[in-house]
Formats: structure tokens, sequence, C-alpha cells
């Protein structure tokens, strides 16, 4: 949605697209409110089963109505006709869960790219998302990935999260994509979690090592969140009000690390740089010798 048209303000995530509905009372096509309307209910018709929503719930519908009618609450997309949701512009993709899906200033920060992120996804999921992605989205070169802390939270162990990671990173090599992964955050609400993040961001980073050694170049680049916020002092204001997720000032750090991560992975300068493959804020921690 937020690709479609980067002028719409809010929260342009998968956790706010409703449905698909067929309804001559709003505009064809897609379309976004802004906040509930407390009027009359009625009924619409989906793809699914017939639902009933107030005039315009929040968030976004893509209405099949050939024709549909003005809505006074409802605001169109403006989807550019050019824009080829197939094939990023650059190359890159974010995909993951939450911590991507709420990166609002994702495409800002890599222009042209593209944000598959999904509330709740494990890297389970995200393996499956991205073996769907690749049937369809073309010359992709660079994944930005985060997942792992979800499947901790829900019991699995660092060894399982790790595997399961894994499935995920040699998916993306068999189509010669790239990876950065951002690391896990020291939320303040997740403190029984630390030293399960803290194992599995290891892993992480003797994997990267690993991969190096036998590649040359870095094919996936660590960025260790975890204690770049620590080292920051791990403030109260990085996280939103749910203590569980980045905050504006949270993203913030997020767009300057990974930035620079990416710029120097290109290697347009040629220096010792661009084999750093764990990077602590915006220092190379660790790089092939």
């Amino acid at each position: 949605m937020a690709i479609g048209d980067s002028t719409l303000d809010g929260d342009q995530d998968a956790e706010n697209f409703n449905e698909v509905e067929d309804d001559n009372s709003f505009p064809s096509g897609c379309y976004e409110c802004g906040s509930s309307s407390s009027s009359s209910s009625i009924t619409t018709t989906s793809s699914s089963s017939p639902k009933s929503t107030s005039a315009c719930s929040k968030g976004t519908w893509f209405n099949t109505n050939p024709t549909g009618s003005g809505q006074q609450e409802a605001r169109l997309y403006c989807a550019k006709n050019t824009l080829s949701l197939e094939r990023p512009e650059n190359g890159i993709i974010f995909i993951g869960d939450s911590d991507v899906d709420y990166w609002y200033t994702s495409r800002e920060t890599l222009p042209g790219s593209f944000n598959y992120g999904v509330g709740g996804d494990t890297c389970t999921k995200v393996f499956d998302d991205f073996k769907s992605l690749v049937k369809s989205v073309k010359k992709i070169k660079w994944m930005v990935l985060v997942c792992g802390e979800n499947d901790l939270a829900a019991g699995a162990s660092v060894d399982t999260v790790f595997k399961r990671w894994k499935k995920i990173y040699n998916a993306a090599m068999k189509e010669n994509i790239k990876i950065i992964m951002m690391g896990t955050k020291p939320e303040p609400d997740t403190k029984s979690l630390h030293n399960k993040y803290k194992k599995y961001d290891k892993k992480l980073m003797s994997f990267a090592k690993k991969e190096i050694k036998k590649k040359g170049v870095p094919s996936f680049i660590f960025v260790d969140s975890y204690n770049s916020f620590k080292s920051l002092g791990n403030p109260k204001t990085l996280y939103s009000d749910d203590k569980l997720h980045l905050s504006a000032k949270g993203y913030e750090y997020w767009n300057v690390w990974l930035k620079n991560a990416y710029d120097n992975a290109l290697c347009d300068n040629n220096d010792d740089e661009c084999k750093c493959y764990v990077w602590k804020k915006s220092s190379c921690v660790k790089k092939l010798k």
C-alpha cells in the first residue's frame, strides 16, 4: 500500500488491509479510510463471506465493483502505472516480522526497495513467504531480513530457530540474493528472552564469519542491534508504548545503521569495509582480514 501511494500518512502495513469487497456505494479500486466512522452499519460482500462494517472502517479496502461511487470518508490510492510490483527498482526487498512490517521509512532509507514484512511472522513463516515471493518477484539482489524473536517467544530453542533461519539463507543463496540482517532488540518487555536473543545473535555472527571465509565476500551481513542499542543506554524512547516494538526514534537508528551497512557492502570505494560482516551501529567490528 505504501509502495502504491507514498503520499499516504499513517500505518500502511499489512495489518491495516481489511479485505476485498464488492460494494457499489464505495469507490472502485483501492481506497483508505483514515478513521472509524460512527455512522450506521451497512452490509457488503467480499471474496470470502458477507460482512458488516461501519460506513468507513479504518484501514484499506480493495473494491472490485466496476463502477462504485464517492464516499466522503474514503480516499483513493494514487498508484503509479509505471511501477511494477514484481520488480523492485533497486533489487532490494525487506522481509520479516512486525519489525519490518512497521518499518514505514524502509523505502525512504533504501529508495526503490519493496517491503513485504508481516506482523507476527516466525522464521518458518518468513521462509514460506520468501519461497512464494520469488515465484513472482524478479531481479532481487538484496534481502533485508528480521526474524527469530517471535520463534523464541513462542518457546522454540535457539538451535531450532537458527535451523529455521538457515533455511531462509540457503533459499536466498540459490537465488543469488545477499542478506543484511537486523539482529534482536533488548526490548523492555522481553527481558526473560534476552539471554536467548544474545545466543541467537552469536550463532548468526559465527555463521557470517564462516560464510565469508568460504566465499571471500560477505553474502550475509549482520547488524548487531542488541549491543548497538545497549551502547546507547537502551533508553525507553527507542521503543513504542507496548515496550516491544521500535519507536520512530528506534527506526531512525536502524535507518542509519542499515544504510551504512548496505552502502559499504556495495564496495564502490573498494576498501576493507566492504568485507565487513558484522556492524555495531555504523562501525565495523568484524571483517575478513
